[in-house]
């Protein structure tokens, strides 16, 4: 797999991590959050489309890591649009596929964003 390079190990105990993992631990590391706690990922457009929390990063990376290989694996390219919705898509074929992570955010009844 040409986008994978030996840096270690992950989560997973995967010593590969795709050339898109390692950017976008880059972006998100010194990310700021917004107001529910997810790491902010606005401007970097070599980021992959993740919303979680600095917390939950690690585990994101890894499940991320091992969905791409996956992917490509299968053959499938893997981009980071640059249409201005900063997208990560799966090409299959003629089609693009946009896939993300999102960590779903719950608040107590008496919290109010602000």
């Amino acid at each position: 797999m040409k986008n994978r390079e030996k840096n270690g190990s992950n989560a997973t105990g995967n010593t590969n991590l795709h050339t898109l993992i390692r950017q976008t631990k880059n972006a998100l590391g010194k990310a700021s959050t917004d107001r529910y706690g997810r790491l902010n990922r606005r401007g970097d457009r070599s980021c992959l489309d993740f919303r979680v929390s600095k917390e939950a990063l690690p585990r994101a990376l890894s499940i991320m890591n091992e969905l791409l290989g996956v992917l490509e694996g299968k053959g499938f390219l893997i981009e980071i649009s640059k249409d201005g919705y900063d997208s990560t898509q799966v090409v299959v074929g003629e089609e693009r596929v946009r896939v993300f992570l999102i960590e779903e955010v719950t608040f107590p009844p008496y919290y109010v964003a602000t």
